[in-house]
């Protein structure tokens, strides 16, 4: 019993530490809340976010004018058919000579 007692106090001792740190952070938050305009940076993480897919939508637009897959951008999604190509080190993988038992007769 007396070992159970030592962990409940234990866990007591945990639980008010925890809940200190979570009153500290929770009021940290709160003097950030007032500092911060929400829709300010939601607005400009929006607009970074959609100049970002539109670069990297035109990179990938000319990158494959080039190459031998087609690419479809529909919106903010990307949709790729890529036709099957032979990939160097697998055709290696294929072409290696395979070790034939020899039977010495």
């Amino acid at each position: 019993i007396w070992a159970l007692e030592k962990r409940l106090e234990d866990y007591h001792f945990e639980y008010v530490k925890l809940k200190k740190k979570a009153n500290l952070l929770e009021a940290e938050l709160d003097d950030l809340d007032e500092c911060v305009d929400r829709e300010a940076v939601v607005g400009l993480i929006h607009e970074i976010v959609s100049l970002l897919i539109g670069k990297k939508g035109k990179a990938l637009f000319e990158s494959s004018e080039n190459s031998d897959s087609d690419e479809i951008i529909e919106g903010f999604h990307r949709y790729q058919v890529k036709e099957k190509k032979d990939v160097p080190h697998k055709q290696l993988r294929k072409a290696r000579a395979r070790k034939v038992k020899r039977v010495v007769v």
